[in-house]
């Protein structure tokens, strides 16, 4: 799984709809309309998030792993709901995209 920092993962998130409810320190607060669950991203400058606390904040989110093994630049999140065979066309036309470059 690769690092990501808190940053990173509080700019996912917002664009899946969780809005920043708020800051308690460094740990912020992430809620969304209809859900009752909350999210707190501890961020602590670009420092990697540890890979269980990750995991669960990506399955709260609903959020999964999405990474190319050919080389192509990663992409860490995939927004749920598109199928399989979408996620696999996406990344065959990322890789297509950046072997062009």
């Amino acid at each position: 799984m690769k690092q990501v920092s808190g940053k990173e993962l509080a700019r996912v998130i917002r664009r899946k709809g969780w809005s920043l409810s708020r800051i308690n320190g460094s740990h912020h607060v992430f809620v969304m309309r209809g859900r009752h669950e909350r999210i707190v991203i501890p961020i602590h400058g670009n420092q990697p998030l540890k890979v269980g606390l990750l995991k669960s904040l990506m399955k709260i989110a609903d959020l999964t792993e999405a990474v190319s093994d050919e080389g192509v630049s990663p992409i860490i999140f995939a927004i749920l709901g598109l199928t399989s065979l979408e996620r696999s066309a996406l990344m065959l036309e990322l890789a297509r995209l950046e072997s062009k470059t």
